[in-house]
């Protein structure tokens, strides 16, 4: 059973701004006004458990004035996965289980424009990822926190096998999909996508 971590693709990005100059990256948000009117820090929505929906508006800030419309993933300064909308309508055309699309703003910072279209892609897939005894990590309880090891990481495939994509309950941050899902997006053709074979 193949697991692939996903992230965007800085490389991509930075050969993008090698070519063209230009920098596509979302650089702020309003997510610390945000945090503030709520009492909490919302900068990472994206692996927190059972979200429904954004609290707010949620914004982002783009220092290009180019189009963004022929980007998949968008660059940003949280690290969220933000996708642009054909991913989304691939992904629900797939009938991948276990993911929600929150739309968000995209702001051009120097025109004041928006770019439409563009998602935080969030999956509900909460699971026991790990295989806690053959894995290697280190429990910080005072954050009640784990800290596994990248190359000492054993995951259970009858869990995992059930899902196209997931997060780990004990290690929130990665995002992991399977072959299925890596094949969805390779066949496509869309770039921006970081995929990192962990298993």
């Amino acid at each position: 059973m193949n697991i692939y971590k996903m992230s965007c693709d800085v490389d991509y990005y930075e050969r993008v701004f090698n070519a063209r100059k230009q920098n596509i990256y979302a650089y702020k948000s309003n997510i610390p006004e945000i945090s503030k009117k709520v009492g909490r820090d919302c900068s990472h929505l994206d692996f927190s458990p059972g979200l429904n929906e954004l609290l707010e508006d949620v914004v982002f800030f783009c220092e290009t004035d180019n189009s963004l419309q022929s980007y998949n993933y968008l660059n940003n300064v949280h690290g969220w996965p933000i996708v642009h909308e054909r991913v989304k309508d691939l992904l629900t055309e797939e009938h991948i289980r276990g993911v929600l699309f929150f739309p968000l703003r995209i702001i051009h910072d120097k025109s004041g424009l928006p770019e439409h279209g563009f998602y935080l892609l969030y999956t509900s897939n909460f699971i026991e990822a790990y295989d806690m005894e053959r894995s290697m990590y280190k429990y910080l309880e005072k954050y009640n926190a784990y800290m596994f090891f990248p190359m000492k990481t054993v995951f259970v495939e009858s869990e995992c096998s059930q899902y196209d994509i997931f997060r780990c309950v004990k290690d929130p941050v990665p995002l992991y999909v399977s072959q299925r899902f890596y094949e969805i997006i390779k066949s496509a053709g869309y770039e921006g996508f970081s995929f990192h074979k962990v298993q």
